[in-house]
């Protein structure tokens, strides 16, 4: 949809294939930024287990950060330590009924599960990290298919 995207995201992988410089730019970046909020990904997922560890060391490099994702992928790498970082939240998109995310009657379903339904993609007034926090503190978020 837009033509810079794709190259974008294509430069920020080819980044990530080295850990060190990746870990080095990243924190560079967070240490200049007044931002305390770190969504890991507006898009795609972790890849390989050294791109997982690569996250590990940047969470720890800032403890005054927040960090959140999503992940599909929860159950074909070792994510035990990221899990348990003080500051970092990871919601797993599957659940045992299938994704995180659906039309109402999936989201009834996953609410008896003990999902929490972020309230942004119901109603358009509200915006991510600024009215609902969720992500931040809750692994089992769910969201209305918009």
């Amino acid at each position: 949809m837009y033509k810079n995207c794709l190259p974008s995201r294509f430069r920020n992988y080819k980044a990530s294939l080295n850990s060190s410089a990746f870990i080095e730019a990243v924190t560079e970046r967070f240490s200049r930024s007044k931002k305390r909020l770190v969504r890991i990904h507006e898009a795609g997922d972790f890849y390989s287990q050294e791109y997982i560890n690569s996250w590990i060391e940047i969470i720890k490099k800032h403890p005054e950060h927040k960090f959140y994702t999503y992940t599909k992928k929860l159950q074909k790498f070792d994510f035990s330590e990221m899990l348990n970082l003080p500051n970092m939240n990871l919601i797993d998109s599957n659940t045992s009924i299938g994704f995180n995310y659906g039309n109402k009657s999936h989201i009834a379903n996953l609410e008896r599960l003990g999902y929490v339904v972020c309230p942004c993609g119901v109603n358009n007034n509200l915006k991510c990290m600024k009215d609902c926090k969720l992500c931040l503190n809750h692994d089992k978020v769910c969201f209305h298919i918009h």
